[in-house]
C-alpha cells in the first residue's frame, strides 16, 4: 500500500518543514510506502525554497511551484494529478492539522469499507468573524447546493481511494472546490471528530476576498440551484406585487378620497429593479464561467518541479 500526502503551501516557510517531519514520522512508523507532495501556490516568501531544500535530501518528497496564486483548491489539484498512492491524503501547511491522527483515518477507511474519511474539527482555535462566517457559508453550500448525506462535512485534511482522486481530477474546469467534487463522486463518505492544534506562526492566507470568491465558486460552478432559486424569487415577488395592486385597487374603490402616493410606487420599483438585477447578474455569472470554461481557463500553471518526472493526467 502506498499513501501520497498532498499540501498545498501558502507562505507557509516557517511551518512547512514541521509538517512535513510530523508526516513522515507518522508514516514511517505505519511502515507505509508514501510520498509528499508539497504544492507552492505562488508564495510571497521564501516557500519554494524550503520545499527545495525538503526534496533535495529525500526523493520521496515533491514539489510543484505555480506561477500564479490559483487558490487551495487548484493547488490540490495539481498535487492529486502528481500522486500515484493508492490512498490519497491531503493536509494544511500550518501545523494545525492533526496528522497524528493519520493512522485513525485510514483504519476506519479499511474497516469500514469508506471511501473517503474527513476531519470534523470539534474544537478550532479561535477564529475571526470573517473566517466563522466564511466556513458557515461553506458549510451552507455544501448541504444546500449538493445535497450532501446529513452530518458529513468535506474538509482538507482526508483520506481517499485512489479512484475517487482519479474522477475528481477528471474536472477540467477553472473554478475546482473539492468538497462538491467528493461528494459527487460517492456518498461513502465519514467524519471522524478531532481537535484542531493552534496555529504554530503567522496568519491565515484566507483574506475575506479570498473567501467571497470562494464562495461564489461553490454557489454557481456545480450546481443549477441558484437559478432556480431566482426563479422562485421572481414568483414570489409577482405574486406580492399582484396583491398589493390589488389592495391599491379595493382600497380606493372603498374610499375614493385617499390619496395616491408615489413614494409607494418608487419602493416597489426600486425593489423590482434590485430583484431585476440580482437575477441578471447570477446569470451573468453563469455566462461568465462558461466562457472561461469554453477558452480553457487553465486550474493552475506549473512554473517548476522538483524530483518530478512528469506530471500525471
Amino acid at each position: 500500500m502506498k499513501i501520497s500526502m498532498v499540501i498545498p503551501c501558502y507562505n507557509s516557510s516557517q511551518t512547512i518543514s514541521g509538517v512535513v517531519k510530523q508526516v513522515e514520522d507518522i508514516y514511517s512508523r505505519m511502515n507505509a510506502d508514501y510520498e509528499v507532495i508539497l504544492v507552492n501556490d505562488c508564495s510571497r516568501d521564501s516557500t519554494w525554497d524550503v520545499i527545495c531544500e525538503l526534496a533535495a535530501r529525500d526523493d520521496k518528497i515533491k514539489g510543484l511551484n505555480l506561477a500564479k496564486n490559483s487558490g487551495q483548491h487548484a493547488a490540490a489539484m495539481a498535487g492529486f494529478r502528481l500522486s500515484d498512492g493508492d490512498y490519497v491524503m491531503a493536509c494544511d501547511d500550518d501545523g494545525q492539522t492533526p496528522v497524528e491522527h493519520i493512522p485513525d483515518m485510514v483504519r476506519l477507511l479499511e474497516e469500514e469499507d469508506l471511501d473517503a474519511v474527513c476531519a470534523k474539527y470539534v474544537q478550532r482555535e479561535k477564529r475571526s468573524l470573517t473566517r466563522v462566517m466564511g466556513s458557515k457559508l461553506y458549510q451552507s453550500l455544501v448541504f444546500w447546493l449538493i445535497d450532501a448525506p446529513a452530518g458529513i462535512m468535506p474538509t482538507i485534511f482526508m483520506v481517499t481511494r485512489r479512484f475517487v482522486i482519479d474522477e475528481i481530477c477528471r474536472f477540467n474546469q477553472p473554478y475546482p472546490m473539492f468538497g462538491p467534487l467528493l461528494l459527487r463522486t460517492t456518498n461513502r463518505v465519514k467524519n471522524i471528530e478531532l481537535e484542531q492544534h493552534e496555529r504554530v506562526a503567522g496568519k491565515s492566507g484566507y483574506t475575506l476576498r479570498k473567501l467571497i470568491h470562494t464562495f461564489l465558486n461553490g454557489f454557481v460552478a456545480f450546481s443549477i440551484k441558484p437559478l432556480r432559486f431566482s426563479v422562485a424569487v421572481g414568483v414570489i415577488s409577482s405574486v406580492l406585487g399582484f396583491i398589493f395592486g390589488a389592495y391599491v385597487i379595493v382600497r380606493k374603490v372603498i374610499d375614493p378620497l385617499v390619496a395616491s402616493g408615489w413614494s409607494s410606487i418608487v419602493s416597489i420599483l426600486m425593489i423590482m429593479s434590485g430583484l431585476v438585477l440580482i437575477v441578471l447578474g447570477m446569470i451573468g455569472e453563469y455566462l461568465g464561467r462558461m466562457y472561461m470554461t469554453i477558452a480553457l481557463t487553465p486550474q493552475y500553471v506549473v512554473r517548476d518541479t522538483v524530483n518530478v518526472k512528469r506530471e500525471r493526467r
